[in-house]
């Protein structure tokens, strides 16, 4: 017996030896007559023995690099978007399939026609639910004889009926919505697909399944502007030609992913894969932090946006830097469609345009920087013999010229000092198509003289203008607009970007000051009233009032030519705020209007400071009279620890009464804005007038009333009837 086994182990191990000799044989075999066909050791197909190796080459490309705002949100990322589709032969015909299917297709009828609007919901229930009940039917027939007693010949065709059923609809299905060339609002977006997915997600067998009711979708990724149209045009989008604009364009080096090309291995039809793409990764492209504030870009381009509705021209740009450093926390360009105002062409950094009475700014610096005239001296202007400030500060083009003319006799003196003052520099803005300003001119006649000094026969990007009223605002010293604060690598290191001075100094002190005086004159007295409120003075200190204006700017307005001037104009309003310690400067230019910059670029950039000056901590101080009288209303009577503490909330310095109840009013003194008056609440009927509704219920209730509110707002009215007390509310 002992024999016997060890004469069967034996025999097995010949027979694995064998076995094994056979495939080393085999594998040597294979590495010497087809090794180098498994490589990819050839070009393009070769033929070995019965099989066909063809290399195909693809691609494997990185993510996009992201951008952010100054603060972290996203601005422009790339996204997944999905090809949705419903087959009806994966929905399968089990009982349990069906009745599942069954209890949840009016909800995804109703995912649907969310999805595609355009669609009638009759449209998807006959299309997906009649469709699938038919179908349903049918097969259930053909499976009640394939296990019913029947002969064999009778289960054998109706298995060739339920088969010819199923290839019949293999492989078609009903497109539900293709993004392609969608609007990227209407874009099938991962949280319809996971509206979907949960929608046919169930516990079978305590696990969870994720059945997905005949859907599927085909994934794809595009890079897609978070906000739409905040700075859409600046950011960048991906024109007809395949390239980016904007600042996409300028670092679309860095932003995009590595492109990658690798080979493929088809050994007839079949992919095998190669050795060498086993660790194939592309790197994803760097990421951009953006000077762009989210929250002041929505003040700016809502404040542009409502005045563009308003008036109803070609289009509009506004833009907002940061004075110190010359960060651009705001950029908007709205041009007018048939669907709307969008972002889609960035006027103020890729296009010129000649700037109007705003480069009057840049002829006074050069005027009073040849110390031959002073702001008090006499020229003649379009109206009579008036100062340079008046001729300033109300837009007059013979005055303006007449000075420039006392300091530089030829125009290209007066060129030469432009060109000292580094109006013409190229400040290299990182936009894709960043235009630069053109200050010359092909003859150097006084008609051209006469024409440059008001804004005219010279071209500028209106990114340049602002930039140069920034210098102004920051004590002369010409900061780079630039709109780029990192570049984060995909390796963790951070390129940080820092300030560029171009010029220290664009004039002198003395010229400086008598240029800021100006400036603010324009607000007050001359043709940018209305970039002011009758409660013009701001709150300096618990001590002091100053009367300088919250904005600083000069008014423009540039006819324009086509083929001749018509009768449309470009107007504009560069300022600074606030005036005594400028934090930004801000530009707004609109195109194809009958007014001029004082009547509709002011106003808009009033509303910007307003809503800046409110929001923005560092500036407490420059905050309107007004605009807190009317923002914090007084209060006609009112518990005082409540109001105290709301009003220490508010910022305000109020003196606590020694009384229960109080009223608060706008100051007369100037210690502080508001001031509270103790109460005494004697004949409630007149005493609750103006309180809140809460207040004089819980008053009147502790009298013994029964208290009946009709209305809304304050209270307007009390009276008596057995008992009750009727309180009337409303608001004047």
């Amino acid at each position: 017996m002992k024999r016997k086994l060890s004469a069967k182990a034996l025999f097995v191990y010949f027979i694995l030896l064998a076995w094994g000799v056979i495939i080393i044989v085999r594998m040597f075999t294979l590495v010497l007559t087809k090794g180098d066909a498994y490589r990819g050791e050839f070009k393009d197909t070769l033929t070995v023995d019965d099989r066909f190796f063809r290399l195909d080459s693809s691609r494997i490309r990185g993510f996009r690099g992201n951008v952010y705002s100054s603060r972290g949100e996203l601005l422009s990322t790339t996204i997944p978007i999905y090809d949705l589709y419903w087959e009806i032969a994966k929905v399968g015909v089990r009982e349990e399939d069906s009745a599942f299917f069954m209890q949840r297709v009016d909800s995804l009828v109703s995912l649907f026609c969310k999805l595609t609007p355009k669609r009638s919901r009759e449209f998807y229930e006959e299309r997906v639910k009649q469709a699938y009940v038919s179908y349903y039917q049918q097969c259930s027939a053909q499976q009640r004889i394939i296990g019913g007693d029947v002969d064999k010949e009778s289960r054998r065709a109706a298995k060739r009926r339920l088969a010819a059923i199923k290839d019949s609809l293999k492989d078609k299905y009903l497109i539900v919505k293709i993004s392609v060339d969608e609007m990227p609002s209407t874009w099938v977006r991962r949280s319809d697909w996971d509206a979907i997915r949960f929608l046919f997600t169930a516990q079978e067998d305590g696990r969870k399944r994720t059945y997905y009711g005949g859907c599927r979708v085909d994934e794809r990724y595009v890079h897609h502007n978070v906000y739409d149209d905040y700075a859409a045009s600046v950011i960048g989008s991906m024109n007809e030609s395949r390239h980016y604009s904007g600042l996409e364009g300028y670092y679309d080096s860095l932003l995009a992913g590595e492109n990658r090309i690798y080979r493929q291995l088809f050994v007839n039809k079949v992919l095998v894969p190669l050795r060498e793409n086993q660790m194939l990764q592309a790197q994803n492209g760097c990421d951009i932090v953006t000077t762009i504030d989210v929250d002041i870009q929505r003040v700016v381009e809502q404040a542009l946006r409502s005045q563009l509705e308003q008036l109803q021209t070609r289009w509009g740009c506004a833009l907002l830097m940061e004075t110190a450093t010359g960060e651009i926390k705001a950029i908007s360009s709205l041009t007018k469609t048939p669907e709307g105002y969008k972002d889609y062409v960035e006027h103020a950094i890729s296009e010129s345009y000649e700037p109007g009475s705003t480069f009057k700014l840049i002829s006074l610096i050069a005027a009073l920087d040849s110390k031959k005239i002073d702001t008090g001296d006499m020229v003649h202007c379009e109206k009579g013999i008036r100062t340079l400030k008046w001729a300033f500060e109300f837009s007059d083009n013979d005055g303006l010229y007449e000075a420039a003319q006392a300091g530089y006799r030829t125009l290209d003196q007066f060129f030469y000092k432009i060109h000292q003052m580094g109006l013409d520099s190229n400040l290299m803005l990182e936009v894709s198509g960043a235009e630069q300003p053109r200050v010359t001119t092909l003859t150097r006649s006084n008609v051209d003289y006469h024409s440059i000094t008001h804004g005219y026969a010279v071209k500028m990007p209106p990114v340049y203008m602002a930039a140069y009223y920034n210098a102004i605002a920051n004590n002369g010293r010409f900061m780079r607009p630039y709109l780029v604060k990192e570049v984060i690598y995909p390796n963790g290191r951070r390129d940080v970007r820092h300030p560029v001075v171009v010029r220290e100094r664009i004039c002198s002190p003395l010229t400086l000051a008598k240029v800021r005086a100006c400036l603010e004159g324009v607000v007050t007295t001359g043709t940018g009233r209305r970039a002011q409120d009758k409660y013009y003075r701001l709150h300096k200190n618990d001590t002091t009032l100053s009367v300088r204006p919250l904005l600083a700017g000069k008014t423009g307005t540039a006819q324009l030519y086509s083929q001749g001037y018509l009768n449309e104009f470009n107007a504009s309003f560069v300022c600074y705020f606030p005036s005594e310690r400028p934090k930004y400067t801000c530009m707004v230019l609109i195109s194809g209007t009958i007014a001029d910059g004082g009547v509709v670029a002011a106003p808009v950039c009033r509303e910007i400071a307003e809503k800046i000056a409110q929001r923005d901590f560092s500036m407490r101080n420059y905050v309107y009279r007004d605009a807190l009288w009317n923002r914090y209303p007084t209060v006609a009577l009112g518990y005082t620890p409540e109001l105290m503490m709301i009003y220490r909330k508010l910022g305000y310095r109020i003196r606590p009464v020694m009384s229960a109840w109080s009223s608060v009013s706008p100051s007369t003194g100037r210690d502080s804005l508001m001031v509270m008056h103790p109460r005494v609440v004697g004949d409630l009927a007149n005493a609750l007038k103006g309180s809140s509704a809460k207040d004089a219920v819980y008053l009147l209730e502790r009298k013994g009333y029964r208290v009946r509110l009709k209305g809304a707002g304050r209270v307007r009215d009390v009276s008596y009837s057995g008992g009750w007390a009727f309180v009337t509310l409303g608001n004047e």
